[in-house]
């Protein structure tokens, strides 16, 4: 596939069907990875990585969007099984050399002399040079902000931060109690599917005072209260 054709083919499809602004996106963002994946026919990719391209914060948005492309049928879907991501296949449009110039015929207008179609090429040639620079030139900003974000860590199956973050749970809760905290985040986030734009921060939010309670109750136990028959001398 070619990807300045097939973007130029999906614009030209969406002058003439209804298609939202998040499923646009969405295409998008595949297409994109398709092109890293060297255009090959199926590839993969995690619903967490699709929904931090496109800013969508559920799988339940992220499957109705899926959806709506699979409906147009802009792209096929393959769901993966457990540990391994779903796989992708976009449906290409034909690909055509002269795509915005059919695109102008085929409404019905009357075609220009040569002289005037040789001009209205060069103006779309200078058009569509200056989009692909601008993609690039977002993709490369893109690029460098995650390059630049700091690296997390996995501490457990579902739970990720950066060094730091985690180090800053060991000086304020300690090692046992940091790794208990992790423990139930990923228990929690294993059972019920939930996902956090940062785990170190819903560690924060609510995993501490839990992990807190089970540390008091650990340090009093029954076994040290005193029987009544004791309490009192007669």
């Amino acid at each position: 596939m070619n990807y300045l054709r097939q973007i130029m083919a999906f614009e030209s499809w969406t002058e003439g069907n209804h298609l939202s602004k998040e499923a646009q996106l969405l295409w998008y963002k595949l297409l994109y990875i398709n092109n890293k994946a060297e255009w090959t026919e199926w590839f993969s990719h995690t619903n967490i990585g699709l929904m931090a391209k496109t800013g969508i914060n559920s799988e339940k948005t992220l499957v109705k969007i899926r959806n709506e492309l699979i409906n147009a049928g802009l792209l096929e879907y393959k769901k993966g099984k457990k540990g391994n991501p779903g796989k992708y296949r976009l449906i290409p449009f034909p690909e055509d050399k002269n795509t915005v110039k059919n695109t102008v015929e085929n409404t019905g207008q009357p075609q220009e002399n040569s002289r005037e179609n040789d001009s209205t090429n060069a103006v779309e040639t200078t058009d569509i040079y200056k989009h692909k620079q601008k993609q690039k030139h977002k993709q490369k900003d893109i690029d460098t902000a995650e390059k630049q974000k700091p690296k997390k860590i996995k501490y457990a199956e579902f739970v990720s931060m950066t060094e730091v973050e985690h180090q800053k749970l060991i000086e304020r809760f300690g090692r046992e109690k940091t790794a208990r905290m992790i423990e139930v985040l990923d228990n929690y986030k294993g059972a019920k599917g939930r996902q956090y734009k940062s785990d170190y921060r819903a560690i924060l939010s609510w995993v501490v005072d839990k992990v807190e309670q089970e540390f008091r109750n650990k340090s009093s136990p029954k076994g040290n209260l005193v029987p009544l028959s004791r309490r009192y001398s007669l």
